[in-house]
Formats: structure tokens, sequence, C-alpha cells
């Protein structure tokens, strides 16, 4: 049998030639088949090297919700801006169905992206749960358009950045201890008040 025709001999060929072409994909993927030496990773490098978790879960959760709240803006004040200055609807009419688009977004990006614990079981109650926070954050706004804009005289939009800021430290706060956060039990020192 000719060795250039032995099964094996003909993988190794095969082997070599695609080492001519991209030899660093062989060897990150699997370095002993070519008989080199396998690469160490630096230590920086390494993902057990790496902290997985430097800051408290909350900390966390809030910088991913100030993420989503940030695209949740955008869709809510473009559609402010579309809304006032494009059809003609009343700044605060406007603000309203704005606010209810952003709350949507938010609510999926917060489920897909922000938050890892849910604390109820029941997905209808605790959408129902996360709109009657955002109906509160809703009238806040509203409230805080209005003083902004009608009473302090600052442009809606500016009124509406203002307002954003104070909102998503409210909701995120609400959500977190009402919906995403394990309900907190009384530890023994502590004792159970009736």
């Amino acid at each position: 049998m000719n060795v250039l025709n032995h099964p094996k001999t003909r993988s190794e060929n095969r082997t070599c030639k695609l080492q001519m072409k991209a030899p660093s994909i062989l060897l990150r993927s699997n370095p002993a088949r070519i008989g080199a030496p396998e690469i160490p990773t630096p230590l920086h490098l390494s993902p057990t090297s790496m902290p997985i978790n430097r800051y408290p879960n909350w900390v966390s959760q809030f910088l991913s919700y100030v993420g989503v709240g940030g695209l949740s803006f955008l869709v809510d004040i473009s559609c402010l801006y579309l809304l006032t200055e494009r059809l003609g609807v009343y700044y605060l009419v406007s603000a309203a169905f704005a606010f209810c688009a952003g709350l949507v977004v938010n609510y999926l990006l917060c489920l897909l992206w922000v938050f890892d614990f849910r604390r109820m079981e029941n997905r209808l109650h605790e959408f129902l749960v996360f709109g009657a926070i955002g109906i509160a954050g809703l009238l806040l706004n509203t409230l805080l358009l209005w003083l902004l804009t009608d009473v302090v005289g600052h442009d809606y939009l500016v009124s509406k950045v203002i307002a954003a800021a104070i909102i998503l430290i409210f909701n995120f706060s609400l959500r977190r201890w009402m919906l995403f956060s394990p309900a907190s039990t009384p530890s023994p020192e502590q004792g159970t008040t009736q």
C-alpha cells in the first residue's frame, strides 16, 4: 500500500495543507492534532482569573438598567418629538403615548438583559405590577414635565431629560424591590414582629 494513500496519512496531508492556509486556527482549535505544543494563555486573559462579580448584584443590575433605560428613553423621546413636532399633538398627550412605548421596550429588555430573578410566578401579574409602576412613573413624568416646562420655563425636551433621570431611579428601585429581588426574610437575630 502506498504511504500517501494510507487513510491516516491522507488526513495528516489535509491537516498540513490547512495548517499552511490558517495555522492560527489549527493551533487554537486542536494543537495536539498537528503535533504543535499548546500555547499557554496569559494569566490576565484566563477566564478563571477574571473577577466574576466585582460589584454587588444591584449595582450590576442598575448599570444594565441604565443601558435599557437609555434605549427605552430613545424610543420615548423619539415618539414624543414625532408626535409633537410632526403630527401636532399636544406635548403632554404625546408624552403619555411616548412613555407607554418606552415602557413596553423597557419591560421586554429588562426581562432579557437586566434581572435574573423573578419573584412572581404569574407573568400576567408581573406585567401588571410592572405596568402599574410604569403608570406611577408616567404620572410623575407628566407632573415633572408640566412643572419644569410651564412653571419653571424650560424647553419641553430639556424638561424631559430631567424628568427621565428622576423616573429612571424611581422605576428601577420599585421594580427591583417589588418584582425582581427575593423577598427578604427576617434573620434569627431580628425575630418576628407582630
